[in-house]
């Protein structure tokens, strides 16, 4: 199965998301969430676990980056092989 990547959206739709998430992992896929600010206005991320979710502020640490850190989004560039987004 894949590993999917699912960016979320501050649609109305996005209370959709744990119902989403729920039936792709189901199917057998590894699924991490992206979700932009306005999106967790729709859904609560803790209602996903133990999927992760990144959120906007997790792209830029109080303390700024340094060679060598982690950057969320190049990390899960490299995770995912379907980047699905939804709702759009």
């Amino acid at each position: 199965m894949a590993n999917v990547l699912l960016g979320v959206t501050g649609s109305v739709a996005a209370i959709k998301t744990p119902e989403l998430c729920a039936a792709l992992r189901e199917a057998g896929h590894e699924v991490r969430v992206v979700a932009t600010d306005a999106a967790v206005y729709f859904f609560d991320p803790g209602s996903l676990t133990p999927v992760p979710v990144t959120l906007n502020s997790d792209e830029w640490p109080t303390a700024g980056y340094r060679r060598g850190d982690e950057v969320p989004h190049i990390e899960l560039r490299r995770w995912a092989e379907v980047f699905l987004i939804a709702p759009l």
